[in-house]
């Protein structure tokens, strides 16, 4: 800031003239950026975008647990399931994991954000295939048919939705059969 003739002095004359009889090792930055500073700022973008798209991908992930959880009391408070119900629940919850041991283990075995996210889909895939066979058949429908990622999304959180929810009917059906 120039807060004086002083500092317009030193600016103006001094500092030019010290740069030109070289005593001083003081070097101007250049008025345009180098390609490196360019570089740098399109890799600074590219974090930016990163960071960004894993916040929605975290905000979504609570917004579905959230779901999931609000699911889960209600059933608790209006559901009550036979034994025979509980027999059911249990015996074709126990093939679907048996079915999807390879997802399971993907899943325990990721190393990355990717990776894990991948793996998280492969085994709701696998799963809503033997817990939620309509809700399977329409994202498979969707996924051969569509482009559209938005109705390719709507579909893949419907059958994460009905997994979810059948994780939570055998939730109830544990606690209400052990």
């Amino acid at each position: 800031a120039m807060d004086g003739p002083e500092q317009l002095y030193a600016r103006a004359i001094q500092m030019p003239y010290k740069i030109y009889t070289q005593k001083t090792n003081y070097q101007p930055l250049p008025l345009r950026g180098t390609p490196e500073m360019a570089q740098q700022v399109q890799e600074s973008i590219q974090v930016w975008k990163s960071i960004q798209q894993a916040r929605k991908q975290q905000q979504q992930q609570e917004h579905l647990e959230e779901e999931a959880e609000e699911v889960a009391e209600f059933m608790q408070e209006v559901m009550t399931i036979t034994d025979s119900q509980a027999k059911e629940i249990a015996i074709t919850f126990a093939k679907a994991i048996e079915d999807c041991q390879k997802e399971r283990r993907n899943i325990a075995n990721c190393s990355s954000e990717e990776e894990c996210s991948r793996a998280s889909v492969d085994l709701t895939m696998c799963m809503g295939e033997r817990l939620c066979p309509v809700q399977h058949k329409s994202l498979v429908k969707v996924l051969s048919d569509e482009d559209d990622d938005q109705k390719i999304e709507a579909a893949l959180e419907t059958l994460t939705e009905c997994v979810m929810l059948k994780t939570a009917e055998r939730r109830m059906a544990r606690e209400q059969h052990p």
